[in-house]
């Protein structure tokens, strides 16, 4: 258990470090942590994931809602329908996701 605590933490940090990195432009960086980030898809249990869905960081709901979409669509685009609403990248990001989505380019 402490183990997928520490992961979960670890996850939880690099989505904070992505959406500062993506929302200052700095595309080297954020590149860095996505690639980062999609590690977790796999190793990651969908109860952790709905554990931390409901979080007020944006950018962790973005991840969660990127790693839930095919298990749970309804939330995953609930999630993402809601950050879409921001004026930054971290919103933009997420309509282009939901179009992405929809194009099942994703």
């Amino acid at each position: 258990m402490e183990k997928m605590s520490k992961e979960i933490e670890k996850f939880k940090e690099l989505c904070i470090q992505y959406g500062h990195a993506l929302n200052s432009g700095n595309n080297r960086i954020s590149n860095k942590l996505h690639t980062k980030l999609m590690q977790f898809k796999n190793s990651l249990d969908l109860s952790d994931l709905n554990d931390i869905s409901d979080t007020d960081d944006d950018s962790i709901k973005l991840w969660v809602a990127v790693f839930i979409l095919e298990y749970n669509e309804e939330k995953g685009l609930h999630i993402l329908n809601l950050i879409s609403k921001r004026g930054d990248l971290i919103g933009l990001t997420a309509n282009s996701l939901i179009d992405m989505w929809d194009k099942k380019m994703i």
